[in-house]
């Protein structure tokens, strides 16, 4: 790894709606090599309702690199990971074998709610990752691959891109019928494009399947819902040969479709992991929750991650959460000097604490000793105050 942003860990302050951070020195970064994504299944790799549950605060050991059909030498998986049947109210934290266990979280749950969360996870020097129960609870964990990142001929990353909205079946006042599937345009054969997939007003409990359009459905989901919740995840999915994906839906339910980022084989981006760490929690942040129609600026960097020189990242992956709120809505991240996007990052229910994997865009300007960065995160549809929390897990650098 190249050299490392230095300062950031010190005291922030928000001015004028951007956030400011002392260095002592703009960063540079060395050139490594890139880990490009290969897609993979999606292949189900765990599923502990068929072995006994976690247990409370317990930790389960995943063999990644070298297994389930994957190669030697992975450096980062993609997984779909879902909790069910949990006892109580917790997280769940993915992070590499071998480190220490982070202070961030991947899912966060609730009895009687099946929930999932994709996650980009570094994988260990002995080829596995960790899942750790952060609850009293006892719960049933999930784990679906859908591709993993190494060195070689892969795809590499284009984006951020909105996020984009490309379909809102509320526009039509119709909702899906359950066990059919929502035809969507959304990119060129051989892309892998990230989706953030939403489902909203559902008249059943039920789930969401996203696969590339010509293809049968896998015996995997992206997504559960429950009656009249509001929820979202982000899926990374193939594009089949006329340019579509496939949304499956089992029961009744409005979907929106975003798009926020691809993989392609043009693009030359590839992913580095960090250590997982919180670079923002409103709840001890002095700027506090985001108000109802308001925004904040939000830091989505770590002391790994270069800012300059060949390497320098182009694109941050972050974990949003949205902590009890007390009203509906959703929130967006944009870039303070881009177009309003026209999608959002993630949608919520009101008192349901919410994850969702983003990636969103950045800002910077030089005006030393300071960089300035954001992005935004912007409220809509909210009544009241909201906390939000980020961890950053990684980025996507030449």
């Amino acid at each position: 790894m190249g050299k490392r942003l230095r300062g950031l860990f010190v005291a922030v302050a928000v001015l004028s709606g951007v956030l400011v951070v002392p260095v002592a020195g703009a960063a540079a970064a060395e050139q490594v090599e890139k880990n490009m994504y290969f897609p993979h299944g999606p292949v189900r790799v765990l599923d502990t309702r068929a072995t006994g549950p976690v247990g409370p605060y317990a930790t389960t050991r995943l063999r990644i690199s070298g297994a389930h059909g994957m190669p030697s030498g992975v450096v980062a998986v993609a997984v779909n990971l879902t909790v069910t049947d949990a006892t109580g109210a917790g997280f769940l934290t993915a992070w590499a074998d071998g480190t220490e266990r982070p202070g961030t979280s991947n899912v966060n749950f609730a009895p009687g709610r099946s929930v999932p969360g994709l996650a980009f996870v570094e994988v260990g020097a002995s080829g596995d990752i960790l899942l750790g129960n952060g609850s009293g609870a006892s719960i049933a964990v999930i784990a679906d691959v859908v591709g993993y990142f190494k060195p070689g001929p892969g795809l590499g990353y284009g984006g951020p891109v909105g996020p984009t909205r490309l379909v809102d079946t509320r526009n039509t006042g119709q909702r899906i019928p359950g066990g059919t599937a929502l035809s969507v345009g959304v990119g060129q054969p051989g892309e892998q494009v990230v989706l953030n997939i939403k489902v909203t007003e559902p008249l059943a409990p039920g789930y969401v399947v996203v696969h590339a359009g010509g293809t049968a459905r896998p015996g995997t989901s992206n997504l559960n819902y429950l009656p009249n919740q509001t929820v979202s995840n982000t899926v990374v999915a193939p594009v089949g040969a006329d340019g579509t994906v496939r949304v499956f839906t089992t029961a009744h339910t409005h979907l929106i479709v975003d798009r926020t980022a691809s993989f392609t084989p043009q693009a030359t981006p590839g992913y580095r992991p960090v250590v997982p760490v919180r670079t923002h929690d409103s709840r001890v942040d002095p700027s506090g929750p985001i108000p109802p129609g308001g925004s904040s600026v939000v830091n989505t960097f770590s002391p790994e991650i270069p800012t300059e020189g060949e390497g320098a990242m182009t694109g941050t992956v972050n974990t949003i959460t949205v902590v009890e709120p007390e009203s509906g809505g959703h929130f967006v991240a944009e870039s303070q000097w881009s177009p309003q996007p026209s999608g959002t990052s993630i949608d919520f229910s009101a008192a349901q604490t919410t994850s969702n994997l983003m990636t969103p865009g950045w800002n910077r300007r030089n005006h030393p000793p300071q960089l300035i960065f954001g992005p935004f995160l912007r409220s809509s549809w909210t009544t009241a105050p909201t906390h939000v929390v980020i961890d950053t897990v990684g980025y996507f650098a030449n």
